[in-house]
């Protein structure tokens, strides 16, 4: 699991690498571009001219922070950052930005902000930087590159996957712009060598691309859990020249978590925003599922809403945070480039992402295509911080909590302003989608790791994906059957047939299923042929076979397409083989034709990516959402809506009568239950004027219906709660001691200090010096077989600039938690809520802590004190002790409300008995949650009684009393 670990956090913060050590160069010539003059009132602006507003800012990054000097080596490479005088990066190029850069080209050219032209000599020439100026390793781009020399810039790593987007931004422009433009992608995507960067040694981490790459050090690293990186499966599967296998695709994790009432859904690592946009920026995977059944995009829309979400629940911690400030993801942040920053689910303990305050617009925006609404509605309230815009629209990211004035990132970074770009042009016209859908390799790469349209049951693609035995002549030699690549309807395979009759009139070629095939709700048989041919489609049914003939004309392919009638779908229930006759009939003819992309598939419109907002509580309204797809490219027309419930979650749902809209207030009548939404999609009218109904799709179900008052749930009588604490270590001679040491690389001196610390007695003293070992930590060593962590609260006491990861390894598991800051001089108690670990903290072997991790070079001096555990311990006085006289009891309970609100004015009352089943009378002045019980109760019993109040209506719940007590005692002692 340390490898997982590590693998995951050098992905997120790699981009931090070196920028501050190194000494500046001389800056290349840069476009000067247009400037806009910023309007002074964006609230006036339509929803269009804002969005115009901030891609066209956008765009001007990408033209204006690149080397337009045409002498320079460095021709065409864009800036990381801009400006980027705080870190030194000026002349610090990543691939990634080039990649964005491309297709920002693109979009410049096709919206007219610099003429085709321009674009077109920019694109050349950046490709030309590319192909025979940039460092590489076969094919492989670094990371960084000097915007002057086009070489590596310190000792960046190899990077796959900058080199894939950079990849695609050539390939989205070769599309574009054609001609020789085209030709240059083509060459510079024939160069990777992706099946060099794919680890093939037997073990857990076989059949993954590495994560990164370095002369000096080898491969490190893995993409071994769900991140950005889908580009390299569809793009490495494709290659033409070093193609990796399809199967990449199902060898990360797939770990699923939940948050915010969403579905379950597929997150990354440290839940970061941009890991669900990066790839969908270039490869449209809306209306597909891959082998798996997982609906890509659906996740991405989940992903997004749960995001969202999370933001929305922080936003009493945070000022910038809220239903309009949203959109965690890796970013520059007041203590520098935070990759961590992300929201929950994260890692496998929900514990991997990181939030300070910091907001970064670009999570937001780049995530418009998935929910347009809610990411309009955050562009606005961007747009309403006058200090968040600059020269590039809005600037990286934000913090109001730091001071009155608040903070802003002084830069802006490339793949930031690329993502806004990208995404906001697929929202407004689809351009970048449309062009990579035109691609060839791009075809062929979704299509060999499976990712399918939705409704569609593939025969055969000629790029993997088929569902027969294989191709065969009958027997008589008149077919020959040639896979190739260089004549294709679609992606890089298809199926020629040459065929000489030579006297054998009703020759065929076929294809037998494995096993019967179910085509009954099949609407039509298509396929794409090229080429001079008469053909009869026969399909071999358990009844009677059914056949339909064809011509097709021209050097050029045609889209033949069978609808089936209501007769002949009768007979589809178990079809045994489809066999193809070319010239039936004809015993002499010869010729060849190519054959592509066979399937069979329904007209009807497909409803996918249901989800359900809202609280599932009496007097909320729940709005359903969900994705409309026409295979016939029909627009939606009059979709059935119902709402169903049930008394079990995965029992029968009956409709509720007259729930018929998007929309449901729940009843009084619905607590106990689950609830699901039903939508039947239906088409606008067909060319024959008929609408076309698809098939009735069902939400996931609704929590359990709740009321919507406060609740007490779980009350009892306890002795008042009190701490006690397991002193980990407080380097004055207490504690456990676990002998903290450097992890061996020798980054880290430990050094016992009494100059500097919080109680007058001894700290440790942490300097440190990180080189090349970004990961290296420190470590202390405890007694698995001793549950010293499991309380509630782990502290310790840090003085000066940390960044840090404290990691718990486990015999059985890891968990970990970041801070960072600065106390300026001053001692400062650092605090991580453990409570919700005590089933997991029981084998604790080693603590590990990690000083600026991700970062080579760092060098500081730490202090550390007084690291301890607190655990709160009460007895149950209604099952455990007796109350004493004189010593205070204390209420107990946890408060509850389903619709999130705040407990507030709760009520208490304490009531007295001779009898544990007799009459209780109220305690006059008792209203508090402790009681000190007098000797008037001695030998009696006590029950507790609450009416739960929160600061919303409805404001009070039912009261709730305790079981009572054990018999009051004495105090002994008196």
């Amino acid at each position: 699991m340390k490898d997982k670990r590590r693998s995951h956090l050098s992905l997120a913060n790699i981009t931090l690498i070196l920028s501050l050590v190194l000494g500046l160069v001389v800056s290349p010539s840069f476009s000067t571009g247009v400037v806009h003059a910023a309007p002074t009132d964006f609230a006036s602006m339509t929803d269009d001219q804002l969005l115009d507003y901030e891609s066209r800012k956008s765009f001007d990054f990408f033209w204006q922070e690149a080397n337009t000097d045409p002498a320079s080596p460095g021709y065409g490479l864009v800036r990381d950052r801009a400006p980027g005088t705080e870190l030194g990066a000026q002349n610090m190029s990543s691939v990634a930005s080039v990649g964005f850069g491309l297709s920002a080209i693109v979009i410049g050219a096709e919206r007219g902000w610099i003429t085709k032209q321009e674009g077109y000599d920019r694109v050349k020439g950046t490709l030309q930087t590319l192909l025979n100026h940039a460092d590489q390793v076969n094919g492989f781009f670094y990371h960084f590159l000097d915007m002057n020399t086009a070489k590596r810039y310190g000792t960046s790593e190899v990077s796959v996957i900058d080199t894939g987007i950079a990849i695609n931004g050539a390939l989205s422009a070769g599309e574009y712009f054609g001609g020789e433009i085209q030709t240059l992608a083509d060459q510079l995507y024939r160069k990777v060598d992706w099946e060099w960067y794919r680890d093939k040694n037997p073990g857990d981490k076989f059949n993954q691309f590495y994560m990164g790459y370095s002369p000096e050090h080898g491969f490190a690293g893995h993409w071994d859990f769900y991140a950005e990186q889908f580009m390299l499966y569809f793009l490495g599967a494709a290659s033409p020249t070093h193609p990796v296998n399809e199967d990449m695709f199902y060898s990360f994790m797939r770990h699923k978590a939940s948050y915010g009432g969403y579905p379950e859904f597929i997150h990354s690592w440290f839940g970061s925003i941009f890991t669900h946009q990066f790839s969908f920026a270039w490869f449209d995977m809306r209306n597909m599922v891959d082998k798996q059944g997982v609906n890509w995009w659906n996740n991405s829309v989940i992903a997004t809403k749960s995001s969202r979400q999370y933001a929305i629940d922080n936003s009493a911690k945070y000022k910038t945070f809220g239903p309009d400030g949203w959109g965690l993801t890796a970013s520059d942040g007041p203590y520098g480039y935070e990759g961590r920053y992300g929201s929950a689910p994260s890692g496998f303990g929900n514990d991997q992402h990181r939030i300070d305050g910091t907001m970064m617009p670009a999570g937001a925006l780049g995530s418009i295509v998935f929910t347009p609404q809610e990411v309009i509605s955050a562009l606005r309230h961007y747009y309403s911080y006058p200090n968040l815009i600059g020269e590039y629209g809005l600037k990286d990211a934000y913090n109001l909590d730091l001071s009155a004035e608040g903070w802003y990132g002084p830069d802006v970074i490339g793949i930031d302003k690329g993502i806004t770009l990208l995404m906001i042009e697929n929202y407004r016209s689809g351009l970048i989608w449309n062009l990579m859908n035109k691609n060839k390799y791009v075809q062929a790469g979704m299509k060999k790791v499976g990712l399918l349209q939705a409704g569609t049951n593939i025969i055969d693609d000629f790029e993997g994906n088929h569902n027969h035995l294989g191709w065969k002549d009958n027997g008589d030699g008149v077919y020959t059957l040639t896979p190739v690549s260089d004549v294709t309807h679609t992606g890089t395979g298809a199926l020629k047939v040459d065929y000489n009759k030579n006297g054998n009139a009703w020759a065929f070629f076929g294809a037998a299923f494995d096993g019967d095939k179910n085509f009954s709700s099949s609407d039509s048989l298509k396929a794409s042929v090229y080429g001079d041919a008469t053909l009869l489609f026969k399909l071999e049914t358990a009844t009677q076979p059914i056949e339909k003939t064809f011509t097709v004309t021209g050097n050029d392919w045609h889209q033949i397409e069978w609808v089936f009638t209501a007769a002949e779908k009768e007979k589809l229930q178990s079809v045994k083989r489809l066999l193809i006759f070319a010239a039936p009939g004809a015993d002499q003819a010869n010729g060849t034709f190519y054959l592509d992309d066979v399937q069979v598939n329904g007209k009807g419109p497909v409803a996918s990516s249901i989800l359900l907002e809202g609280l599932p509580v009496v007097g909320s309204t729940l709005k359903a959402s969900y994705e409309y797809f026409s295979p016939e490219g029909l627009p939606e027309g009059n979709s059935q809506y119902r709402w169903l419930k049930s008394s079990a979650a995965d029992g029968t749902y009956e409709p509720i009568p007259g729930a018929t809209s998007e929309t449901y207030t729940v009843q009084g009548s619905d607590v106990g239950n689950y609830l699901k939404f039903e939508v039947t999609p239906v088409s606008a009218p067909d060319e024959n004027g008929t609408p076309i109904t698809g098939k009735a799709m069902l939400s996931s179900a609704t929590k359990q219906v709740e009321i919507a008052e406060p609740q007490a749930r779980n009350v009892t009588v306890t002795t008042v709660p009190a701490i006690t604490d397991t002193i980990i270590d407080n380097f004055d001679g207490q504690g456990i001691n676990p002998g903290w040491v450097d992890s061996g690389d020798n980054v880290y001196q430990l050094t016992k200090d009494n100059t500097v610390t919080p109680d007058g007695s001894y700290a440790l003293k942490v300097d440190y010096n990180k080189g090349l070992y970004d990961w290296a930590y420190l470590k202390g060593t405890v007694d698995p077989t001793k549950p010293y962590f499991v309380g509630d609260t782990l502290s310790f006491d840090v003085n000066g600039k940390y960044n840090i990861i404290l990691k718990f390894e486990e015999v059985n598991g890891q968990h970990e938690h970041s801070f960072q800051g600065d106390t300026n001089g001053q001692w400062k108690t650092l605090t991580w809520d453990i409570s919700g670990l005590k089933n997991e903290l029981g084998d604790v072997q080693r603590i590990l802590i990690f000083l600026d991790p991700a970062y080579k070079h760092n060098t500081g001096t730490v202090y550390f004190d007084n690291f301890k555990v607190s655990k709160l311990t009460q007895m149950d006085l209604t099952k455990d002790a007796n109350p004493v006289v004189g010593q205070p009891v204390y209420g107990m309970y946890d408060f509850y409300d389903a619709s999130g609100d705040q407990e507030q004015g709760s009520v208490y009352r304490w009531y007295v008995s001779d009898e544990v089943n007799g009459k209780y009378k109220l305690i006059k002045d008792a209203t508090s949650r402790t009681y000190i019980p007098q000797q008037r109760d001695s030998n009696k019993y006590l029950k507790f009684e609450v009416t739960p109040k929160s600061d919303h209506a409805p404001a009070t719940g039912a009261t709730v009393t305790s079981a009572p007590t054990k018999i009051v005692v004495k105090d002994k002692k008196k």
